[in-house]
This record gives C-alpha cells, structure tokens and sequence, in this order.
C-alpha cells in the first residue's frame, strides 16, 4: 500500500470577489447572510481568508469569514465554505489555528454556529461545547485548548 501525505493548508487575505460569494453559498442560509459577510469586511469588521491546499499555494480550496467580538471576549468563525481535501477534516483543522489565534490574541474562546448536526457531533466529539437552540447548533472550544 502506498503512503498519502495530504497537502499543507494555507489561509491568505483576499478581498470579497465572485469566488467567495461562489464559495460561501454553499453555507445553509448564506442567502440570508451573504451580502451581510460582504459588507462587514469592506467596513474592516470581519476579515476574510482564501483556503488553499498544498505548498506552494497554488489549489485554491475555499473561503472563511471570522471576526473577533467588540468586547473581545470571542473569535467568532462566521463562515466557512470549502471543497472536501483528502486526509484533512478542515473542521478541526479550523478550530485548532483558530483557538492557537484567539489565544496569541488574548481572547479565551471561539465560536460558531451551524445547521450540520453531523459538524455538531464532530465537533463535540473533539472537545468542543455544544448546544442546539432548534434547528441550529452553538460551538464553543476554550482557545486555550
């Protein structure tokens, strides 16, 4: 049997453009929000990242949308849309840079909500505090691990 070496992850700053409306429409109510995200980076509240896989960045793979509350009291994960990478579950790898983040930027937690309750499960399952409020799902991890 061979060996897979799955390819590194890599966030770059990007400004809003057709791909990441592109990519985050496949958010369940991205509709609802999309033009919010949008509008929330071109005022410098939100930052947007481009997800790429494989060294040197070549294969562009998504696109994430995070803000850090005013009270600095969480990092918020807003959006995150993103084709599948063999031998990555981009969930966790999110999470762990993320919270890595957070603390460098003295912020204790990170957070996000979905309507997935199989991304629920994953993330509960890796540590994560969740709770469902009808059909959407609260994630919470302590940025200190």
């Amino acid at each position: 049997m061979g060996s897979y070496n799955a390819p590194v992850i890599h966030f770059e700053v990007e400004p809003w453009s057709a791909q990441v409306s592109a990519d985050l429409g496949s958010v369940p109510s991205s509709g609802l929000m999309m033009q919010g995200w949008a509008d929330a980076v071109a005022r410098g509240q939100s930052q947007l990242l481009g997800i790429y896989a494989g060294h040197p960045v070549s294969n562009r793979i998504g696109s994430l949308v995070w803000e850090v509350s005013e009270d600095g009291r969480a990092l918020y994960l807003l959006a995150l849309g993103a084709r599948p990478v063999k031998g990555i579950c981009l969930a966790k790898l999110c999470r762990a840079r993320f919270a890595a983040f957070a603390a460098a930027l003295g912020v204790p937690v990170i957070r996000c909500e979905t309507r997935r309750p199989g991304l629920a499960r994953l993330m509960q399952r890796d540590g994560c505090r969740v709770r469902q409020r009808g059909d959407v799902w609260e994630i919470e991890a302590r940025a200190d691990g």
